[in-house]
């Protein structure tokens, strides 16, 4: 399998061998921690529940199409958006947390959350063995499929909680 471009995203991007600091530093780690600046202000207003639908299948969307491109430009662009993008999840995720449980659970909902976090990274090395038997392209767009299966589940079994449902109201010293 080795130098084939089916198996080796670097034989099908020869350039990845030059500029992949570049595509994983400036085209995702920039555009994330630059929009993660203001991403947590999609949780002041609005159905967090169809942001975060939205921000995962677009999510999604941009890993189906990384998995389709032929271009290396093309897939730094479409890196880029998926970073600026995915500084999102967090802070929608968060909102969630504190909008359906109560403030005495809080800690132990976004703990699990967080520890969610990690368990994913560990298990999207799995991706490995994906790759090995359909190839990189083919996985992008598989992991893209089950993002929007995620999106699909998501948009028919959460609900928008109420905002603040579990908050305690403020004491008078407080206003």
């Amino acid at each position: 399998m080795k130098g084939d471009p089916k198996f080796e995203i670097s034989s099908a991007y020869p350039e990845m061998n030059t500029y992949y600091g570049l595509l994983v530093g400036l085209c995702y780690s920039v555009p994330y921690a630059l929009s993660g600046l203001y991403a947590g202000s999609l949780t002041k207003g609005g159905n967090r529940k169809i942001m975060m639908i939205a921000v995962v299948s677009a999510l999604s969307l941009f890993q189906i199409t990384s998995g389709t491109v032929n271009s290396f430009l093309v897939l730094a662009v479409l890196r880029f958006f998926h970073g600026a993008v995915s500084s999102a999840t967090k802070p929608l995720a968060f909102s969630l947390v504190a909008d359906y449980f109560p403030q005495d659970k809080r800690s132990t909902a976004n703990s699990i959350l967080s520890g969610a976090n990690f368990i994913g990274i560990a298990l999207s090395s799995m991706t490995i063995i994906l790759i090995k038997n359909i190839g990189w392209r083919a996985s992008y767009c598989v992991m893209g499929g089950l993002g929007l299966l995620g999106a699909a589940l998501a948009f028919t079994f959460i609900k928008n909680p109420e905002r603040g449902q579990f908050d305690e109201p403020l004491t008078a010293e407080e206003e």
